[in-house]
């Protein structure tokens, strides 16, 4: 199940629910100060052309557009290194990019948002002071927009003034700002509180009220890794109802089963999802063989989209079967995959050729067994093979 643990892992390792990080973004689409721009016809603006593609968090292109920027030195005082530092910032070069926000307000850059930036860099790089410092450069309009009242909670919190970050979120909500990302923080700070059932409560309250598929996911993930494994569980059977068979969702809720040590529920989860999503097919296998339905999982091993995994399983399958004809048939394919220098698989070839009678061919095996972990197995059987050359009526099936 490893395999559905990361890639549950891959999809929520980048999703921040404090929303610190990718912040900047919200900023981007917001504002209407260092960010907008007018095109008009002639030669081509490649600075203006960079702040779309940061705007469209298209960063790769948008720093080649700076770099040619430069060449055409048509950009305003500290432009440039205000728009490298929202690259910078995307790429979690917090040091650098606080450099280069600072090189801006010193070349005459003006714009408020910029404290903003900074104060998020300051804030991951765990200048908690300087993070607050800047944010009180922030003026006008600035002031009442959702990322600063995000920002201003988070210092509060990090700070250990809990109770400050509360009412900064409640100031935000009165004034009418997102309740999906505001009640997000607050899910978040219920669960660094340990108030895991009020965290579950405002994580279906919103559900209910539509949040996104992803960061209901993120929710559940989060109550999982909390341990709370019976409230995560409600809350994945609730979004399965709404997005039925969703893959992420089920690999989610199988790794909550799993952590439950209900392995027959998350495999029979899996097996019905693997009949729509084939993503998920190999998982599904998997766990089918681990509980014992060896041959519902050789059904889906069939249809599982990546050859190696599918060859390493078809292994696993046959041996345990003791279907060593059908495990010698794979050798090669297995050599064409490359599989053979895995000590694991050449190991059960090597013991699926002894059990066949085929002995030359296991020992030309077993004597390319040099790990630690395997040589000691590959001498014990290569001393049951001299026996059974020696002797047929002293040679024994298994070790």
């Amino acid at each position: 199940m490893g395999e559905a643990k990361d890639k549950v892992s891959g999809q929520l390792k980048d999703r921040d629910l404090n929303l610190i990080g990718l912040l900047f973004i919200f900023l981007l689409i917001s504002s209407q100060s260092l960010w907008s721009q007018d095109f008009s016809e002639g030669d081509v603006d490649y600075i203006g052309l960079a702040k779309v593609l940061i705007r469209d968090a298209n960063f790769s292109r948008a720093e080649k557009m700076l770099i040619k920027g430069k060449k055409e030195g048509d950009a305003e005082p500290g432009e440039i290194e205000a728009l490298e530092g929202m690259i910078q910032l995307h790429r979690k070069k917090y040091k650098e990019s606080k450099a280069s926000f600072l090189t801006s307000l010193k070349k005459g850059q003006k714009s408020p948002e910029i404290y903003l930036y900074l104060a998020e860099a300051e804030l991951h790089l765990g200048n908690l002071s300087a993070a607050g410092s800047h944010l009180e450069k922030v003026k006008g309009e600035w002031r009442t927009k959702l990322p600063y009242f995000i920002l201003k909670a988070e210092i509060f919190w990090q700070k250990g003034e809990r109770l400050r970050a509360w009412s900064v979120l409640e100031e935000a909500q009165g004034l009418g700002l997102s309740e999906k990302v505001l009640g997000k923080k607050r899910f978040q700070y219920l669960l660094g509180q340990k108030l895991y059932q009020s965290a579950y409560e405002a994580a279906i309250h919103l559900f209910k009220e539509g949040l996104p598929k992803p960061d209901v996911l993120a929710l559940g993930s989060q109550l999982r890794q909390e341990n709370q494994l019976e409230l995560s569980a409600q809350l994945l059977q609730m979004a399965l109802l709404k997005w039925q068979k969703d893959p992420a969702l089920v690999l989610e809720l199988s790794q909550n089963y799993l952590s439950q040590k209900k392995k027959f529920s998350a495999a029979l989860l899996l097996e019905e999802t693997a009949r729509i999503h084939q993503e998920v097919t190999f998982e599904a296998s998997e766990l089918l063989r681990q509980v014992g339905l060896s041959y519902r999982a050789r059904y889906l091993n069939i249809s599982t989209l990546e050859p190696k995994k599918k060859l390493r399983q078809k292994v696993a399958l046959f041996l345990e079967s003791d279907d060593y004809q059908s495990l010698n048939s794979l050798v090669p394919e297995l050599q064409r995959e490359r599989m053979l220098d895995n000590e694991d698989i050449r190991y059960a070839v090597a013991f699926s050729l002894f059990q066949t009678g085929d002995f030359n061919k296991s020992q030309g095996h077993l004597s390319k067994i040099v790990g630690d972990e395997l040589f000691g197995k590959a001498v014990e059987l290569k001393r049951e093979i001299e026996k059974c050359e020696e002797s047929q009526w002293s040679c024994f099936e298994t070790l």
